[in-house]
């Protein structure tokens, strides 16, 4: 999932929502708008979590 522009943001980032197979756990990361450079990341929790775990329901 794919928030352009991330809409806690200032900077003009990108928020990125989706499962880490490798964590083992749905992560955010802010990525830079432009080069998609990573800026950070951390386990998935609230609204963002919630938001994933709701894609694709009617």
């Amino acid at each position: 999932m794919v928030r352009d522009p991330d809409p806690k943001g200032r900077s003009g980032a990108i928020r990125i929502i989706g499962y880490s197979p490798t964590a083992g756990f749905v992560i955010t990361v802010i990525a830079t708008g432009g080069a998609h450079a990573g800026v950070t990341a951390w386990k998935s929790s609230g609204a963002d979590l919630r938001d994933y775990e709701g894609q694709g329901r009617s």
